[in-house]
């Protein structure tokens, strides 16, 4: 009987080849379940291939071909491991998009601005861990679903400029209080005053919303509450007019010391009146 081993030998080697290739493939960082199991299958083909070349030649040498062959064949396998890094790259462009999102914040500070970019930034490293960890497409495509979903779902957190602005309303209504109590003042002169911490409030809040960061709002604040804590009203009606009440008293004594005829006493009861009328002018103003 002839010894048959050539071919059988030709084929164990293919089949230890095979075996050392999907041990390989199970090993191949980052591909999925899926693209393992594409490889190996593309194993299985180029095993079937080989084994029938090496059925189909008649002599030794074309079987150590077909074996040859084969054995390249199976050894040029690679997987095809794109998932994960699909995945990734959908991660960044979700994240990219929100961050000029962020920038385009109105009324937000820079500061605001950065801490939800940091937000991002840590929910980038969540997702693209969570795709690290998942071992096939479906796991994948759930980690950054979830990754999106996180990276869109952040806010900036703005609130530095509308407690500047709070903080300019309480000063500009306790000033306008205070100026209502101001004694001698006419109601017009308090008018004015609280026309003046108006013009103090709009500038204050123009100042804020021009800052672009957290240093620049505080300053903004503090001119602001200094500039309406410095308003007085300007009182002057009242003194005024008791001014010319002294003056026109003044005229009137000296007129009557100037009359002709009269005795001290008669002068002194005239002055006495003109007192009387000052106190009651003054009274009424």
């Amino acid at each position: 009987q002839p010894t048959v081993v050539k071919k059988d030998e030709a084929k164990t080697a293919i089949e230890n080849a095979a075996r050392a290739k999907k041990a390989e493939i199970d090993q191949t960082p980052n591909a999925t379940d899926e693209e393992k199991v594409a490889a190996k299958a593309k194993v299985d083909e180029a095993v079937n291939n080989a084994k029938a070349s090496i059925d189909q030649v008649t002599n030794n040498e074309g079987v150590d071909t077909a074996k040859s062959n084969g054995l390249d064949s199976i050894n040029n396998i690679q997987p095809t491991v794109v998932k994960k890094d699909e995945a990734k790259t959908a991660i960044d462009k979700a994240a990219e998009a929100k961050k000029t999102e962020i920038d385009q914040t109105p009324n937000a500070t820079d500061e605001e601005k950065a801490a939800a970019k940091a937000k991002v930034d840590e929910a980038v490293t969540t997702a693209k861990n969570a795709i690290d960890q998942a071992t096939n497409n479906a796991g994948v495509d759930t980690a950054k679903t979830n990754g999106v979903d996180s990276i869109n779902n952040v806010q900036p957190t703005v609130v530095k400029k509308d407690e500047a602005k709070t903080a300019i309303e309480n000063a500009a209504r306790a000033k306008k209080a205070e100026i209502d109590q101001t004694p001698n003042a006419t109601d017009e002169e308090k008018v004015a005053a609280k026309a003046k911490v108006d013009e103090a409030v709009n500038n204050a809040k123009a100042s804020i919303d021009q800052a672009t960061n957290n240093d620049g709002v505080d300053t903004a604040k503090s001119n602001g509450l200094d500039s309406i804590n410095n308003i007085q009203p300007t009182v002057v009606k009242k003194d005024e007019a008791k001014t010319a009440i002294d003056k026109a008293a003044e005229a009137k004594k000296a007129e009557i010391d100037q009359t002709p005829n009269a005795t001290d006493e008669e002068k002194a009861a005239a002055k006495a009146k003109v007192d009387e009328a000052v106190t009651t002018a003054k009274n009424a103003i």
